[in-house]
């Protein structure tokens, strides 16, 4: 028959062990590349699928439990294969709240600010005249209602907007310019 105190021995060597493995599995999962990978998949298909922007990217990083960092990001103004580049970014940090993603369930307002270096603005006009943009080709409609709005700060360092004018002013009156 076993007495209580081994009963109580056993016990906490069963607890000790199940809790070391707990710590084992929780910091090999933090170590491991399954935060990053699940994280850049999400990003990329909420890109791609929901937003039906043609964007790349390079590199994703960061702690995933406050910060995420995307690196050499380009987007295109459609999804054809020789669309004109129309942003491109060197580095863009996201900094958010993990308590407030997990209670509110939504990223938007987990954010606290994000950090844009480097940022390249292409304003573009074609030979027809016709400013090259950005277009979505999703067919979901993206509902920016107060619960999906950003809440938080923007901080651009060193912005660069570059303008490029195949059309020309052609004939047109260009009025006068400085007046007595």
């Amino acid at each position: 028959m076993i007495k209580a105190n081994d009963f109580f021995k056993i016990l906490g060597v069963f607890l000790s062990f199940v809790f070391f493995f707990i710590i084992v599995v929780v910091v090999l999962f933090i170590y491991s590349d399954l935060p990053q990978s699940s994280t850049e998949t999400y990003i990329r298909r909420y890109i791609e699928k929901d937003l039906g922007l043609n964007v790349s990217f390079q590199t994703l990083r960061g702690s995933f439990y406050d910060t995420i960092i995307l690196e050499d990001i380009v987007c295109y103004e459609s999804k054809e294969e020789n669309a004109n580049e129309i942003i491109s970014i060197d580095n863009a940090e996201i900094r958010f709240n993990f308590l407030k993603l997990i209670l509110h369930r939504n990223f938007f307002q987990s954010i606290h600010h994000i950090v844009i270096k480097d940022l390249d603005y292409y304003i573009l006009r074609d030979i027809e005249g016709h400013w090259r943009n950005i277009r979505s080709s999703s067919t979901k409609s993206v509902s920016y209602d107060l619960e999906n709005q950003f809440s938080g700060k923007i901080y651009v360092y060193n912005l660069g907007l570059y303008y490029q004018d195949s059309h020309g002013w052609k004939d047109a009156d260009k009025g006068v310019l400085f007046q007595d």
